[in-house]
């Protein structure tokens, strides 16, 4: 269902979050606020199935994932154009250099806060379009 007070489409996000119990809250919040989910994944080759399957508009990523870290993952948003923000417990000077230029939420967040930097990223990705100029994303060593 799409919110009349949000001034665009883009309504679908991926969630890749390791853990259950806070993919399925921030899925939930989320959902209460008008997006659609596709996920939790909690790992990046079940988040490389949604987005084969079901693209969506703009992700939410945990740095590490069951699998490891996410940075494959983020440069496959980025080959498609896919505006991502990382939502981690991990600091984000522990991968500076990788994420640069993304936006980083620490673990814990307000719901509103992950909610209006969603909304911020879709709101600067319609109004970049075509081109939507994400951070370049080098492998985690």
């Amino acid at each position: 269902m799409s919110d009349p007070s949000r001034p665009y489409d883009l309504r679908t996000v991926l969630v890749a979050e390791d853990d259950a119990i806070i993919g399925f809250d921030i899925t939930d919040a989320l959902e209460a606020a008008g997006y659609a989910i596709l996920g939790p994944a909690g790992s990046c080759s079940d988040a490389f199935a949604w987005l084969e399957n079901s693209p969506p508009d703009i992700a939410i990523l945990d740095a590490m994932l069951q699998d490891g870290p996410c940075t494959e993952l983020a440069r496959e948003l980025q080959n498609r154009a896919i505006p991502f923000i990382i939502y981690s417990g991990r600091s984000h000077k522990e991968f500076a250099a990788e994420f640069e230029c993304t936006k980083w939420l620490e673990k814990p967040s307000a719901h509103e806060d992950l909610i209006t930097a969603l909304d911020q990223l879709l709101a600067r990705h319609r109004d970049a379009a075509p081109a939507f100029p994400l951070s370049t994303v080098a492998a985690i060593r």
